[in-house]
């Protein structure tokens, strides 16, 4: 998100907060998904409209443990979208940010925990993958390498 919209981070954090939802019904956009993106639109109109907001901590929700099928993906395309609509990012760059979209989730599931040590397989990870991005958001010809192959 970092890459994309550099200015939300200051104002409202990385992710999606849970606490948002607490916010009066004028600060969440007109119309918001029925799926568990909601949360992501709600923190991109904030950032839209220039909102300045700190989470507070509370424990007045809880997360329910329900099937939460393809969320990744669909978070990943909604800020696509978005990045796209406020020209942030070319609408010919989708297939090679989708593209490395698929290339970062097959390297995540490769985690092993009995073999990987947590902490230096993320840091790899971060690191792969940011240049990857970088290199597919700023080429016209982006290189279908995966991160930390070095091919």
């Amino acid at each position: 998100m970092g890459r994309l919209f550099p200015e939300l981070l200051p104002k409202a954090g990385s992710t999606a907060w849970s606490g948002q939802r607490a916010a009066p019904r004028a600060m969440w956009p007109e119309r918001l998904p029925g799926d568990f993106t909601a949360d992501l639109m709600i923190l991109l109109h904030w950032n839209d409209t220039g909102a300045r907001l700190r989470p507070v901590l509370a424990d007045d929700w809880t997360n329910p443990q329900r099937p939460k099928p393809d969320l990744l993906s669909q978070e990943f395309s909604l800020l696509v979208q978005h990045a796209v609509r406020r020209k942030r990012v070319a609408e010919d760059r989708i297939p090679a940010l989708d593209a490395w979209f698929a290339t970062v989730h097959e390297l995540m599931a490769q985690y092993q925990h009995e073999r990987d040590d947590p902490r230096d397989f993320e840091n790899e990870l971060l690191q792969g993958s940011l240049q990857e991005l970088d290199k597919r958001l700023n080429s016209s010809s982006a290189p279908q390498t995966r991160p930390g192959d070095g091919t």
